[in-house]
């Protein structure tokens, strides 16, 4: 059975990964632990600037766009499907970027587990909601 987009479904994800991204870097969960491998303090993170905030929102809606097209495209079914789905795409091309510039930047490891790791929980709760919640196309 086709299916068609699920907007709603889309910035619904959006949404919770943005929440996701707020509470991964906040103190109760890996905050201080990245600024540490940063070397940066509270001190020296500019809150009022919101251009990082706002290419981070841009960026999570193409990536959950993404996404649900891929989803579609590969007539995922199921919600296993759907998880190795979000994982491959985690894996080829998140994590494998981001390593590859981390360590040409000399990078902490812990900032690339700690960065692609909020991508990859949020690349997997995404890609089980999509296929889960879908819109039979007309």
């Amino acid at each position: 059975m086709r299916y068609k987009l699920n907007h709603l479904a889309v910035w619904l994800m959006v949404i919770v990964q943005v929440g996701i991204g707020a509470l991964w870097y906040s103190p109760l969960v890996f905050g201080e632990e990245w600024m540490g491998f940063l070397g940066l303090t509270p001190a020296d993170i500019d809150q009022g600037n919101f251009v990082p905030f706002a290419i981070a929102i841009v960026g999570t809606v193409f990536l959950t766009y993404f996404l649900a097209w891929l989803l579609l495209q590969l007539d995922v079914a199921y919600l296993s499907e759907a998880i190795k789905v979000g994982f491959l795409l985690w894996l080829c091309v998140v994590l494998s970027e981001h390593a590859t510039h981390y360590a040409f930047q000399g990078v902490h490891l812990g900032v690339l587990l700690i960065d692609t790791g909020k991508t990859l929980v949020g690349l997997l709760i995404s890609a089980a909601v999509l296929v889960s919640w879908r819109k039979r196309a007309s």
